[in-house]
């Protein structure tokens, strides 16, 4: 016992060194007595049944261990094969027919499906790598480096996760207006190999792949050796920079796309813009404000467009009694007439009293024009939330840093 838990080597078996310390009134110590040949052999027998009931411990929790590994393991491939066959089901029974017989566009078929077809060759490889290592799984054996080694081929789900939402879309707005094609589709996900899932249902499991190895990996981790833990932990590092470049990348291209359908709205709502080539950046939000004095007094009211790097402010067309001003309103759409456009990167932008928000411009130079720009809401919660929507404006270089992080894998 001594010899396996690093205690120190002693002749326990000739003799018992340990004391029973017994303070006195004199403070003397009181020697354990020596012990005989019998009671010697005695605490021998005893001490190697404690051995091997402790070595039999270990050996039990080793196995289940291990149990609870291979389950693990062979959930991983199972999963896998069940991915691999569905995918081949989208093509076989959706995809193939679709092209061959041209119900829709097939610029318009490719946009439904994606890249969904490159990720079924790649699944079919990472199956074959899977079912060797289960073919031969033992104590030893480890799953998690097929999945590492495929690290750089995963990139293709950038292309398919950031085109999903548009292409399921386009699906939606198809079922609607191609009754041809809705019947085709209702048709289809009859199939039993679809196992009653319509083609939606099947289109957003590349989508949900990814975050289901994170799951496995980490399961897997809790039950393997310590000496695997490491390239485990390196591995769900990985797929978890694979799976945040793929939101930001997604949530990138929403933000654009709805810019570019808010840019289309404001083009008819708000007069005095030109043509809008200068707000080539993200939409976040609008709402209205009030442009106040230096002394935070309000001066009138303005309605607010905010850009990732801009301010658009524009003032509400006031109710004109004029009778031919109303005739020309009747047959125009514009709500608000701009007055100007706040550039933030020129501003040094700071929390002021009253709810409101103070634009101080960092060269003003001689000019004192626009040197000064506040800001009001009606409460201060309402100015916390602009407030926040300005300063944190998307970082370009992060997102740039955090691409490069994925190339290197």
């Amino acid at each position: 016992i001594n010899a396996e838990y690093g205690g120190e080597k002693s002749t326990v078996m000739e003799r018992t060194v340990a004391k029973v310390v017994s303070k006195t009134g004199t403070g003397t110590v009181v020697p354990l007595p020596l012990l005989d040949k019998n009671s010697t052999m005695g605490l021998i027998k005893l001490q190697r049944l404690i051995r091997m009931w402790l070595c039999s411990r270990q050996a039990i929790k080793r196995v289940r261990l291990h149990v609870q590994r291979t389950k693990i393991a062979f959930e991983i491939y199972q999963t896998e094969k069940a991915y691999v066959r569905n995918l081949n089901t989208i093509y076989e029974v959706f995809y193939q027919p679709l092209a061959k017989n041209p119900i829709i566009d097939s610029s318009v078929l490719t946009k439904i499906f994606g890249e969904i077809f490159p990720l079924y060759n790649l699944h079919k490889e990472l199956l074959r790598k899977l079912k060797e290592k289960i073919s031969t799984w033992n104590y030893h054996q480890t799953i998690h480096e097929v999945l590492v080694g495929l690290l750089p081929e995963l990139k293709r789900y950038e292309k398919y996760t950031s085109s999903f939402e548009e292409g399921s879309g386009i699906l939606q707005n198809l079922r609607k207006s191609n009754k041809s094609f809705d019947k085709f589709l209702q048709t289809a996900s009859r199939n039993p190999r679809c196992r009653q899932l319509p083609l939606e249902s099947m289109l957003i499991m590349p989508v949900q792949r990814i975050p289901r190895y994170v799951l496995l990996l980490k399961e897997l981790q809790k039950v393997s050796p310590i000496e695997q833990q490491k390239s485990i932990t390196d591995a769900i590092k990985s797929l978890d920079m694979l799976l945040s470049f793929f939101n930001e990348s997604t949530r990138m291209i929403s933000e654009r796309s709805n810019s570019v359908k808010k840019l289309s709205v404001l083009r008819s709502t708000v007069s005095g813009v030109g043509d809008l080539q200068a707000f080539q950046t993200n939409f976040k939000k609008e709402g209205d404000a009030k442009l106040l004095n230096e002394n935070c007094q309000p001066k009138k009211s303005i309605y607010i467009f905010l850009f990732e790097d801009s301010l658009l402010v524009a003032k509400p067309i006031s109710k004109s009694k004029n009778i031919i001003m109303k005739a020309r309103k009747k047959f125009s759409s514009f709500k608000f007439s701009a007055t100007q456009v706040i550039w933030l990167e020129d501003y040094t932008i700071i929390k002021g009293a009253s709810s409101s928000i103070r634009f101080v411009k960092k060269y003003a130079g001689k000019s004192k024009k626009n040197s000064l720009l506040i800001y009001g809401w009606e409460n201060s919660a309402l100015r916390d939330s602009w407030f926040d929507s300005i300063k944190n404006k998307k970082d370009v270089m992060e997102y740039e840093k955090l691409r490069s992080s994925v190339n290197s894998l």
